[in-house]
């Protein structure tokens, strides 16, 4: 677990690693120079264990290399500070993993919730097995870090997670895995993990994103030429619809609208072809003309319309 100022959601995390049917675990965590009491709050737990390491603040990649070389067990798994696990989590990643030893990394679908821990309503995309390197680079469809779980023997050869990028960092080293032998990353397609949005978050800085989605390319393509070139319009297509969709959360619609002309741009097919273009456009259509009290209707359209499911507290 890396931590950094999230007092307010860490209980919660921990709870739902503390409950998980699978209870043959350990607990690293790994602050990044918390200020608001999140240490406190793990040293508030007696569990055995759970343990924490406290760090001047450098990064959540510095971190997070400090727990892979901390962990011993077979398998290892991340959950950000204030995401949260089904109960169920670990125990089916663990037992897939076990049925199918051909395969690196699992990652299972995830829920939305906001700041408060409401539903959302919005669930992460399901993917075909197995997910190729080239599939992952154009589409990063593990969509956050809390739903992965991956081999300690696969960590150790993908090398650390990227220092130098403030971003991205853990796509890269889900592409990295990737590259060791083909088909080693398959999706189990139930919801066992809860992604909190959240203002402060990385992934809302869309300049940050874009620069470090270039870096990571750039990256690549030293590696993977014909892999990069393959899909580089569909990648940038991809990531343009993306921003838009945080321009929506930041509430700047015109720089959604922006994103989204750039996408169109990029690979009018490929963007035309997807439902998701659609429903950001009609999102920041809604936020330049609806009134305020409308808007918020339009923001719980999914979470009104979704499955209930139950979130850990």
């Amino acid at each position: 677990m890396a931590t950094y100022n999230v007092a307010p959601f860490l209980s919660q995390a921990i709870r739902s690693v503390l409950g998980q049917t699978l209870q043959n675990f350990e607990i690293l965590v790994v602050d990044d120079g918390s200020t608001d009491g999140t240490v406190d709050i793990v040293r508030g737990f007696s569990d055995s264990r759970i343990c924490l390491s406290a760090f001047p603040h450098r990064g959540p990649a510095w971190v997070l290399n400090d727990g892979l070389e901390k962990a011993r067990g077979r398998y290892l798994a991340l959950l950000d500070g204030d995401d949260v696990w089904a109960r169920e989590r670990l125990g089916k990643h663990v037992e897939y993993m076990d049925r199918h030893p051909d395969t690196d990394l699992t990652f299972s679908l995830s829920r939305f919730i906001d700041q408060n821990g409401a539903d959302l309503g919005v669930t992460s995309r399901r993917s075909a097995n197995p997910v190729s390197f080239r599939g992952l680079l154009e589409d990063n469809v593990i969509a956050n870090g809390s739903a992965v779980l991956f081999r300690r023997e696969a960590a150790r050869q993908a090398g650390p997670f990227d220092t130098a990028m403030a971003a991205c960092y853990d796509h890269d080293f889900w592409l990295r895995i990737a590259l060791q032998r083909p088909d080693n990353i398959h999706c189990i397609p139930e919801i066992l993990t809860f992604y909190r949005r959240r203002p402060g978050q990385i992934t809302k800085d869309c300049r940050l994103m874009q620069e470090m989605s270039s870096r990571l390319a750039e990256k690549f393509r030293a590696i993977r030429p014909e892999d990069v070139a393959a899909t580089d319009a569909r990648r940038n297509c991809n990531l343009s619809r993306f921003l838009a969709a945080v321009s929506f959360d930041n509430g700047d619609y015109r720089a959604g609208i922006r994103y989204l002309r750039e996408g169109m741009r990029r690979s009018p097919l490929a963007f035309l072809n997807n439902r998701r273009t659609y429903r950001v456009a009609a999102a920041l259509a809604a936020g330049m003309l609806l009134p305020p009290f409308l808007l918020e209707r339009v923001r719980h359209w999914d979470a009104g319309r979704a499955s209930p499911v139950d979130i850990p507290v």
